[in-house]
């Protein structure tokens, strides 16, 4: 009986490129003068850090509009909770490797 094995994978070098890409975009954003606002990855999860919450959404679509451009599936996103740390507002993504197996039928 042949197998089929799928494999589902985020390549991190154009992840990181689209985080590069998105930190430039940040720079040149009239609406991001002045404000401490940036995006960190750190193994397959970016962190956003900015002044308010709305900016935090305004950098999630930034975020999308690159990955999209580097080819990144934007599906593999999981949004994790706002935290409010400070004056800081802080939003981690966290990108799924693999797929996720739910319950197993044996036949």
């Amino acid at each position: 009986m042949p197998s089929l094995d799928i494999v589902s994978e985020i390549d991190l070098a154009e992840l990181l490129n689209a985080v590069d890409n998105a930190n430039r975009e940040l720079s040149t954003r009239f609406d991001f003068r002045g404000v401490e606002a940036s995006f960190e990855l750190k193994e397959s999860i970016v962190t956003m850090s900015a002044d308010n919450d709305f900016q935090l959404k305004q950098m999630l679509d930034i975020l999308r509009g690159t990955c999209v451009k580097r080819k990144v599936d934007t599906a593999a996103f999981e949004e994790k909770d706002v935290q409010h740390i400070g004056k800081i507002y802080k939003q981690a993504i966290a990108f799924k490797q693999g797929i996720e197996q739910r319950g197993q039928k044996n036949y």
